[in-house]
C-alpha cells in the first residue's frame, strides 16, 4: 500500500465519526460554560490515553491549571470541574503499535483544531497565560508532525492497516461521548 494511502485512509475512514466530533463545537464555544466543557472532555479523554500514550503527560497538567482559571473566573458550580466529574471509556485501548497510530492520529491531530479553538477562547478572555494553557501547548506542539512523518514512512500489513483504522475510529468514538458527558454535566452545573 502507498505511503499516502494510509493518511488518505485514515481521513477517509473516520469523515463521519470526526465530523461528529466537530459538530460538538462547530459553532465555537458556547461562552465559558462550552470552553469549559470542551477541556473537561479533552481531561477525560487525555487521563483515559496517559497510561498508553505517556507523551501526553506534559499536557494534563495544563488543562487542570485552565479548568482552574475557568471555574475562579465563572459562575460556573466548582464541583463540575473534579477530576472525576466526567468519566469516559473506550471501547478499544491501544495495545499495539498499529493501534497506538490510530489513536495518535485523532489526538495529535487535534492540535490543527486547536488553533481554531485557541482563537475562540481567545474571544472568551483566555490567553495561553490564564485560561488557555493547553490550546496553546497543544496547538504548537510537535505530535502532528511527527505523526505525519510517522505516517508517510509507513509500511503496515493489510492486518496492521486495519487495526490502525479500527483504533482511529475508537479514538473519535471516545472523544465524541466524553465531549458529550462534559457538555451534559456542565448544562447540570450552570446555575438557572
Amino acid at each position: 500500500m502507498p505511503d499516502s494511502d494510509l493518511r488518505t485512509l485514515l481521513r477517509e475512514s473516520t469523515r463521519a465519526r470526526h465530523a461528529r466530533v466537530d459538530a460538538l463545537f462547530g459553532e465555537g464555544f458556547t461562552g465559558r460554560e462550552g470552553y469549559a466543557a470542551y477541556l473537561l472532555g479533552m481531561r477525560a479523554l487525555l487521563s483515559l490515553l496517559l497510561p498508553r500514550l505517556p507523551e501526553l503527560a506534559p499536557l494534563l497538567p495544563l488543562l487542570e491549571d485552565d479548568l482552574r482559571s475557568i471555574a475562579a473566573d465563572s459562575v460556573v458550580d466548582t464541583e463540575t470541574f473534579a477530576a472525576d466529574a466526567i468519566e469516559t471509556t473506550a471501547p478499544t485501548l491501544p495495545d499495539s503499535e498499529a493501534q497506538r497510530l490510530g489513536w495518535r492520529y485523532v489526538i495529535h491531530g487535534s492540535s490543527l483544531g486547536a488553533r481554531v479553538l485557541q482563537r475562540q477562547a481567545a474571544a472568551l478572555g483566555a490567553s495561553p497565560d490564564h485560561g488557555a494553557r493547553f490550546l496553546a501547548a497543544h496547538a504548537q506542539g510537535d505530535g502532528w508532525r511527527a505523526l505525519f512523518a510517522a505516517l508517510t514512512g509507513s509500511t503496515a500489513p493489510p492486518a496492521e492497516v486495519a487495526a490502525v483504522l479500527a483504533a482511529a475510529d475508537a479514538a473519535f468514538a471516545a472523544a465524541e461521548a466524553a465531549f458529550r458527558r462534559a457538555i451534559a454535566a456542565m448544562s447540570r452545573g450552570v446555575p438557572a
